[in-house]
């Protein structure tokens, strides 16, 4: 099989905001830094997931997660159309 870039070009930002503890009613605080370069305002709201990778959580908005998969969507799509070419 021919090797599939696509997956290869997928920016994996790594950026680390700082650490944050659970309130006694299960809260968090999202280091200002993040709310700032994400634009997260006060009555945003964000999907809950659990981390891929061991224990933790991870926190996306609704419309970047949507974007996500219908980009794998399309990935997968196209991967699909050359596998039915080599065929």
């Amino acid at each position: 099989y021919e090797k599939y870039d696509k997956f290869d070009d997928m920016k994996h930002d790594m950026t680390f905001y700082g650490s944050v503890t659970i309130g006694e009613r299960g809260q968090v605080v999202v280091p200002s830094d993040a709310r700032e370069e994400l634009g997260l305002k006060p009555g945003d709201k964000l999907l809950a997931f659990k981390a891929p990778m061991g224990e933790g959580v991870v926190l996306a908005k609704p419309e970047a997660f949507e974007k996500h998969l219908a980009d794998m969507n399309q990935h997968i799509n196209s991967m699909r159309q050359r596998v039915k070419k080599e065929k």
